[in-house]
């Protein structure tokens, strides 16, 4: 897998940009993380996905707890249909 990773062409999206979202949660251990910390070095695409996702993180921290209404379990987010 690694080698795919290393091999990302600056500005592409990454295979492996769906990790991102672990590596941020901190859901990452022991060899994955090792593993995908040493792609960051070379994916500018997963490096600018972290940067966005911290923003999105922080910005939502900034809202008032009130103004979250309602059970957002029931809100169905679809997943991306773009090319990966």
């Amino acid at each position: 897998m690694l080698k795919h990773w290393q091999t990302s062409e600056a500005g592409a999206a990454c295979r492996w940009g769906s990790a991102v979202a672990a590596y941020v949660q901190g859901e990452m251990a022991g060899d994955e993380l090792s593993l995908f910390s040493g792609h960051l070095e070379h994916c500018p695409s997963c490096r600018a996905q972290i940067r966005e996702t911290d923003g999105v993180i922080a910005a939502l921290r900034q809202l008032p707890a009130e103004s979250v209404v309602g059970d957002l379990s029931l809100i169905h987010i679809s997943e991306p249909t773009g090319p990966y």
